[in-house]
């Protein structure tokens, strides 16, 4: 079941700068800093087997999270080197999945990412509709979501 969600709450977690490093013969690397309302930035450096997915490692070790992207398409919004690219993904977590979207002007990598952490801030907000009060279960994933 893949759960979609609409609300326009204020997401746990922004992508704020994405650094990649790729190519032949190269460790795809990715430098992610996050941010929360009103907190400060926090960085992280993973590898992966693909740039996306380094980033997604990332996003994880930031948060905390134990989280696969199961899917990833990418569409472009037109033809030529100006088209936008629009990424929708499905995140599980555990028995669960969320899907994630994200629109960027022309970087397909960057997309993916934020999209991605759609899918988790899904995930997140999701647990707090669950546990308002601040359940054990959320002071178990430490005060990253409070």
């Amino acid at each position: 079941m893949i759960m979609k969600q609409k609300n326009k709450r204020l997401a746990p977690w922004t992508l704020e700068k994405l650094q990649i490093t790729s190519g032949t013969n190269v460790i795809p690397t990715a430098t992610v800093m996050l941010k929360q309302a009103g907190g400060v930035p926090v960085y992280d450096t993973a590898t992966g087997n693909g740039p996306v997915n380094a980033a997604c490692v990332a996003i994880c070790r930031i948060i905390g999270i134990d989280a696969v992207m199961a899917s990833f398409n990418v569409v472009a919004s037109e033809r030529g080197s100006e088209s936008s690219a629009e990424a929708k993904v499905v995140v599980a977590i555990g028995a669960l999945e969320y899907e994630g979207v994200a629109n960027h002007d022309t970087d397909i990598i960057l997309t993916g990412a934020r999209a991605f952490l759609d899918g988790v801030n899904k995930y997140i907000t999701s647990l707090r509709a669950e546990c308002p009060n601040g359940s054990r279960e959320m002071k178990e994933m430490g005060k990253k979501f409070a």
